[in-house]
């Protein structure tokens, strides 16, 4: 890929909508819930989370074979909102399943390696999300 495509690229996932900026800050204020503690939202069953986590991998892999798409300039977080909003619309929905799966995560990560590798790409351990570029080395 030369520069002018890599330019063309970039500027395509800064008008992306949502921003990708903007995909991630509603995310803070969850986290936060989520790690205090604080969350009303119930979490899920061991097999539905490592079920949710395999179908989000896999349509981010997917993406990841058509490196024209703006979607992969996000980070796994953002891509994590982004993919709930395809997967449940509403944005009530979105929210509540959002919350919900963060917390099954948390909860189901000291059990199994793979819930907690994707636990920490998610940010979720209070210390900041690792960068997708050690995601991409992961895979």
């Amino acid at each position: 890929m030369n520069q002018t495509d890599m330019k063309s690229l970039i500027k395509r996932a800064m008008i992306h909508n949502p921003i990708f900026i903007e995909v991630h800050k509603p995310l803070l204020g969850m986290v936060r819930t989520v790690l205090e503690g604080k969350s009303q939202q119930i979490a899920r069953t061991f097999k539905k989370t490592l079920a949710i986590i395999g179908e989000m991998l896999s349509e981010r892999v997917d993406l990841l074979s058509k490196p024209d798409r703006s979607e992969n300039f996000m980070n796994l977080d953002q891509y994590y909102y982004y993919f709930m909003q395809l997967k449940y619309g509403a944005e009530s929905l979105v929210e509540k399943y959002l919350e919900s799966w963060m917390n099954s995560f948390i909860l189901h990560a000291p059990r199994d390696s793979r819930v907690d590798m994707f636990k920490r790409f998610m940010g979720l351990t209070g210390t900041g999300n690792w960068p997708f570029s050690v995601f991409r080395y992961y895979l």
